[in-house]
């Protein structure tokens, strides 16, 4: 059972949090997990809690990505009071109405940060939000800032002056394939590559590896203790050019440009909580990758592992 009150003490949180994803010990995040993030006074240091770093990023980054309709599933209620929450009380209230009490404190929470937004002039009232096309919204999900779309691979050769590289030509969708350059030639054959479908990050800023231009980046789960890399499997069902984003988050969020990417290192970010789940299910901030059909992604050998 999680310590009491760990909202209140971060060594607590730490060290409950050192064997598990979630304070509830679940596979997913709960009540107990939205409550403890709302109280706490401010970020777990990264030398001191590690842990509980980790996780306030990834519930950090729950909160940005859910859509608007998500609902908190319930905790067991000794992780709910773990959690530095108020316990339900009385014979009248029932789990429904706990994950009710939690949505107001996020929407409480929530609330603090659109403050100043809510401050804005009366004459800005009623007007639709509208960025310059070379402006980042600030509202903007993370993910949904890079453009990965699902490809397939037409052609792939050897690179000329790289042992570990290939050189192949992706369909992602537009009107020519890109040029993207790869370091899988220790990891599969030509034959088992070319034809393949897979994931490609397409609004990364094109730079040259060993005097080849590479316009984008393919998706791998790796393991960095036994070298072991995986391309992410992709569904018969998925087309080229699909989207990818977090389940729930809307695909109405445009893709930033490239140089953006760069400048405010969005794909660092990113790689930061992008990961396989414990079925190898590819996941950011522990929330499915999906297409709008509803498609997953896999890597079944590499459960648990980063995604790059």
């Amino acid at each position: 059972m999680p310590p009491k009150n760990l909202a209140s003490n971060v060594s607590d949180l730490n060290n409950t949090l050192a064997d598990r994803s979630y304070i509830a010990g679940t596979s997913e995040a709960t009540a107990a997990d939205l409550a403890a993030f709302l109280s706490l006074k401010g970020v777990p240091d990264k030398k001191t809690s590690p842990h509980a770093l980790r996780w306030y990023k990834q519930i950090q980054a729950l909160r940005e990505n859910r859509a608007s309709h998500y609902t908190w599933p319930a905790a067991p209620e000794s992780a709910v009071v773990a959690a530095g929450a108020e316990p339900t009380k009385g014979k009248g209230k029932g789990k429904g109405d706990a994950k009710a009490d939690v949505a107001k404190a996020d929407a409480k929470g929530d609330a603090k940060g659109d403050a100043k937004a809510e401050a804005k002039p009366a004459k800005d009232k009623g007007k639709a939000k509208a960025a310059p096309a070379d402006e980042e919204d600030p509202d903007q999900p993370l993910f949904s800032k890079l453009d990965i779309r699902v490809g397939k691979v037409l052609t792939a050769r050897f690179h000329p002056e790289a042992d570990r590289l290939f050189i192949e030509e992706i369909d992602v969708g537009e009107d020519q394939p890109r040029t993207i350059v790869s370091g899988l030639r220790e990891h599969y054959t030509l034959e088992k590559f070319v034809g393949r479908k897979l994931l490609a990050v397409c609004n990364m800023k094109p730079s040259k590896l060993v005097k080849v231009e590479s316009s984008g980046m393919v998706l791998c789960a790796k393991n960095p203790d036994t070298k072991v890399v995986e391309l992410l499997d992709v569904p018969d069902e998925c087309k080229v050019g699909d989207r990818v984003l977090p389940k729930g988050v809307p695909g109405t969020w445009a893709p930033i440009k490239p140089e953006k990417v760069k400048k405010n290192k969005v794909w660092e970010s990113v790689a930061e909580q992008l990961r396989t789940d414990e079925k190898g299910v590819a996941c950011f901030a522990g929330v499915p990758l999906t297409t709008k059909s509803g498609e997953l992604f896999l890597a079944p050998r590499l459960p648990n592992q980063c995604i790059s």
